[in-house]
This record gives C-alpha cells, sequence and structure tokens, in this order.
C-alpha cells in the first residue's frame, strides 16, 4: 500500500504539477519511481530476489530457516531502494538548474508554508509566492532555488530514514511469524513513497507553522510593555526645557527653585543637580496637560513659557 501525502500536501502539490507540465518537466514524478519500475538499475530484485521467486521459496523452508532469508533478501531490497532513491535525488537536482521546474517547487512550498502560517502570514508568503515566480533569474538561483532544493533533500531523506529505521528494527526484533517476507518487502517498496516533493514541503509547512507557534509561546512568557509615543510638541517642550537649565549658570538660584518646583533631588554638584531636574521634568512631562500645568510655576521662575 502506498503512503498519501496530506490533503494540503497534495492540494499545493497539483500546482506544481502543473507548472512542471508546462514547463517541460511533466514527466518528472516528484518522488523515486515504484522500487520493480527500473530493471537496469535494479537487476537483482528482477532476477533472482524477484517477489515472484522469494515468496515460494520462503514458504517451503522451516520456520527456524525464515527470519534469516527474511532479512536477506530484505536487506537486498533496501540497496536497490537505496540506489533508486539515490538515483531520484541526482535527478532532482539536475532538474532543479532549470528555472520552470525550479520556481515550480520554490513556490510549492513557499505555498505550503503559507497554508499555515495564519491570515497575515499567508498573504505574506503569497506575494512572496508571486515574487519569485516573477524576479530575475539570478534572484531565483541564488536566494531561493538553492536554498530550497538543499531543505527538500533534507527534508525527504530524513523522512525516508525514519521508516528504514523502524524497517530495520522490525527486521531485527520480530519473528518471522510476526513479520513475514511478504510484509517485510512491502515494506521496503514504501521507503521511497515517504521521500516525496509533496510530503517534504507539507513537512516543511508543518516545521515553519510549529517553529510559529513555539515562538508566539516565548513572546507570552514576557510581559508586555508599552512606550507612550511623545508628539513632536511634547518633544520639542523637553528639548527646550533641557537647553534652558543647561545654560544655567552653576550658582543660579533658580537651580535649587527649580529643583523645588519639580520635586528633584538636591546634590551639591551643579551639573548633577541640573541633570536631577532635567530628569524630574521628562519623567513628569509625559502629556500635553501635565506640561501645560507646570507652564505657570516654572515660569514664575524662569520667565519662561514652556507649553506644548
Amino acid at each position: 500500500m502506498r503512503l498519501l501525502p496530506s490533503l494540503r500536501g497534495l492540494a499545493i502539490g497539483g500546482a506544481v504539477l502543473l507548472s512542471l507540465g508546462a514547463g517541460g518537466c511533466a514527466s518528472f514524478r516528484g518522488q523515486p519511481e515504484p522500487l520493480e519500475a527500473k530493471t537496469d538499475a535494479l537487476a537483482a530484485i528482477k532476477g533472482e530476489y524477484a517477489r515472484v521467486k522469494v515468496l515460494p521459496a520462503y514458504e517451503k523452508l522451516l520456520s527456524d530457516k525464515k527470519a534469516a532469508y527474511r532479512n536477506e533478501v530484505a536487506y537486498i531490497w533496501i540497496g536497490a531502494s537505496d540506489a533508486q532513491y539515490n538515483a531520484f535525488k541526482a535527478s532532482l537536482s539536475r532538474e532543479m538548474k532549470g528555472s520552470a521546474f525550479g520556481s515550480a517547487l520554490t513556490v510549492l512550498v513557499l505555498n505550503g508554508a503559507a497554508a499555515v502560517s495564519g491570515a497575515e502570514g499567508a498573504r505574506a508568503l503569497a506575494v512572496g509566492s508571486a515574487t519569485v515566480v516573477g524576479a530575475s533569474g539570478a534572484l531565483n538561483k541564488d536566494v531561493f532555488q538553492d536554498r530550497t532544493i538543499s531543505g527538500v533533500i533534507s527534508t525527504m531523506d530524513a523522512a525516508r530514514t525514519r521508516k528504514l529505521t523502524a524497517l530495520r528494527r522490525r527486521l531485527l526484533q520480530e519473528t518471522a511469524a510476526d513479520f513475514p517476507l511478504g510484509d517485510a518487502l512491502t515494506a521496503v517498496s514504501e521507503l521511497n513513497d515517504s521521500a516525496s516533493l509533496f510530503a517534504a514541503a507539507d513537512q516543511i509547512a508543518a516545521t515553519a507553522a510549529e517553529a510559529k507557534t513555539a515562538a508566539d509561546a516565548e513572546a507570552k512568557t514576557v510581559p508586555a510593555t508599552r512606550v507612550a509615543l511623545l508628539s513632536p510638541e511634547l518633544q520639542a517642550v523637553r528639548v527646550q526645557f533641557k537647553a534652558y537649565v543647561l545654560g544655567l549658570d552653576d550658582a543660579s538660584p533658580q537651580l535649587q527653585q527649580l529643583r523645588a518646583a519639580l520635586g528633584a533631588a538636591n546634590d551639591a554638584q551643579p551639573r548633577e543637580l541640573k541633570q536631577n531636574i532635567i530628569d524630574k521634568y521628562v519623567e513628569q512631562a509625559t502629556g500635553t496637560e501635565v506640561v501645560n500645568a507646570l507652564t505657570a510655576p516654572l515660569k514664575a521662575i524662569t520667565g519662561k513659557e514652556f507649553k506644548a
């Protein structure tokens, strides 16, 4: 039985197959051929180790001999499967050099991520897909295509390795009665089914969604803080007051008067005292009403009107 990609993978996969067909790559399947399809590269499992030959031979064996024979045949099939998968990856890399296929694959991955990224993310990634299709060839190859193919192949490798590991574990641990040769050969045939462009794009999209969910959860662990934005008028008043205080003579009695009016900390050093006055004013002058309320008492001291 073949492994089917998810509905999302099928949906986005249909779009890329149309693109591949339009670009001259209609024969490219998006995953390795069935294990017994290429007789030139897989002669072993079409000859002595063909299914029609090994299954009858297996049934004639004594029960204590079946597991060893099952494993022998299964690993020969695994070797053939490995060879076919490596040939598929080499073919994929060659096809990637074509701009039509490269763009289609990149759009497949971007659209897959868009499908799981929420409304805003989907719009952004959809724009990204259009950009890839319409961008220059150099941009497609250098920025998107080369990185896309690397990510897709790594994802396919990981999926296939997981299935192969599970299969090897069954061959090691299970008896021939629990895992007969026919089931083992079916499992080998399904190894490469998990290594498809559609499944890889689907997994990349799912991983992106998981990363976004984790990032959102982490963001919620930090309390939100908001900084009030000051109007240009308030900023101007602050700058004006700061310039006035810094321009006062160190011995000016206005420094102590301003300190008292604002409730700033005292300091024997004029430089520090001026900074305390400025800091206190900035701390209080966060809105037009506060600034204007300070206008009268400050004008009484300075003769100047600090008003927003």
